[in-house]
């Protein structure tokens, strides 16, 4: 079986409860996100970047976020949350293979943090670290 493409991945993470933009993330059609404004009354209350032309919600229905993007990462992990009681979730389900992997990619493996932190999240059931 192959690897999941950042597409797929991305997909992945936008389907698991918690889920929330976050300013800095990079979409796979190269949008950044500036802001969120949940109470700006726009449809999804983002703001953001494509080209440095300032775009405003609905920057394209089908946009999911570029896990191989580095700030990206950096956004999952928080929505991930505190690590200890994401190993304590992951032993529990005997998921330690997502564990090692998102281990493995945090001292070794750089590029690959985002799509661990998605697997996590989907072990998970959830971003635990993402609020409701």
């Amino acid at each position: 079986m192959s690897e999941k493409t950042a597409e797929d991945w991305g997909r992945v993470a936008v389907s698991l409860p918690g889920w929330r933009w976050m300013p800095g993330m990079r979409t796979i059609h190269d949008i950044i996100i500036l802001d969120v404004y949940p109470e700006s009354g726009c449809e999804t209350g983002v703001f953001a970047s494509r080209g440095g032309t300032v775009i405003v919600a609905g920057f394209e229905d089908d946009d999911v976020p570029d896990p191989d993007d580095p700030a990206t990462a950096g956004c999952l992990m928080a929505l991930l949350g505190a690590l200890g009681p994401i190993m304590d979730g992951l032993s529990l389900a005997g998921r330690m293979d997502v564990w090692s992997r998102l281990m493995r990619a945090l001292m070794h493996d750089p590029k690959d943090i985002g799509r661990a932190c998605i697997a996590a999240a989907a072990a998970l059931g959830r971003w635990p670290g993402g609020g409701e």
